[in-house]
């Protein structure tokens, strides 16, 4: 699933966590933006962001996690 990360910061005893989400279907980047809208939300979405990237749904990488609003949109639970 394409997905755009989220990057929360750790302090100096934890690291960076990464939340990835669905990006809004509305979206359209060519890699050149400097705004991800994401399906979660009809008015936040990611400033200045890493490129988007192919994750599982069943992801399993130390510190990173799926917005849980999102894999819901992704596993067809809820609508956008």
């Amino acid at each position: 699933m394409l997905a755009a990360p989220e990057r929360i910061p750790g302090d100096l005893n934890t690291p960076d966590e990464i939340i990835w989400h669905k990006p809004a279907d509305r979206h359209r980047c060519k890699g050149d933006c400097d705004f991800h809208a994401i399906a979660c939300s009809e008015d936040e979405g990611i400033i200045f962001p890493a490129p988007k990237q192919d994750v599982p749904t069943k992801l399993n990488r130390p510190h990173q996690t799926w917005c849980a609003d999102c894999l819901d949109l992704v596993k067809g639970r809820r609508s956008a």
